[in-house]
């Protein structure tokens, strides 16, 4: 009977451990995510430049690209 008590007990605590590293994951994301609004939120124009650059720059690798073909 002990046996089958220590066995619960085992996978109350694994199941415990497991929650509480699905917290601890998902505070992350939301700190994570909480620091890219905050990054948008005050500095858009140079993200926005950021972007511009790229799409231009994609723009202009995919231009030479299909050229070639």
């Amino acid at each position: 009977m002990s046996l089958v008590i220590m066995k619960e007990e085992g996978r109350g605590k694994k199941e415990e451990e497991r929650s509480k590293k699905e917290e601890a994951r998902k505070r992350r994301e939301q700190q994570k995510m909480k620091k890219i609004l905050l990054l948008i939120s005050s500095k858009p124009k140079s993200i926005l430049k950021s972007f511009s650059f790229l799409s231009s720059f994609v723009f202009f690798a995919s231009s030479r690209f299909v050229k070639k073909t």
